[in-house]
């Protein structure tokens, strides 16, 4: 089970009115995540990346070139070239950004890791905002 889970503290605390503006003294933690993803083969990785964004859960998601990965499988030390990809969503939005790479992933096992955006340009996070709103079509 995967837990995408941001503790608040008196100087850490979440303000998902970032259109607003409105920053606590102390700084603030934003409801925008970077959830981490390797795939083993580009094309999987593209495939991932456009479904995510076709149901809008994921604003962006960037695809790195290869890189070498070192791990622990099945009680063996393995190195594999993978891609990386890097995607920017909301806290709400992890649940179903999680199953949805889970159920689209060739992996046993994906790598599915959920990071804080601590803070970062507001405009960037209103754009990150609205990219993953639904569309409302007039008249239904």
């Amino acid at each position: 089970m995967t837990y995408c889970i941001f503790e608040a503290t008196p100087a850490a605390t979440f303000n998902t009115n970032v259109t607003a503006g409105l920053k606590p003294e102390g700084g603030i933690v934003t409801n925008k995540v970077v959830v981490l993803v390797t795939a083993g083969k580009l094309a999987e990785a593209k495939r991932i990346a456009k479904h995510l964004i076709e149901e809008r859960l994921a604003a962006c998601v960037n695809i790195t070139p290869p890189v070498r990965s070192i791990y622990r499988w099945e009680g063996r030390i393995a190195q594999d070239q993978e891609v990386l990809m890097i995607i920017k969503s909301t806290r709400e939005l992890f649940p179903e950004l999680k199953a949805a790479v889970s159920k689209h992933h060739s992996y046993k096992i994906p790598e599915v890791l959920c990071l804080p955006i601590v803070d970062g340009s507001e405009e960037y996070l209103e754009w990150m905002d609205a990219a993953v709103t639904p569309l409302v079509i007039a008249g239904r």
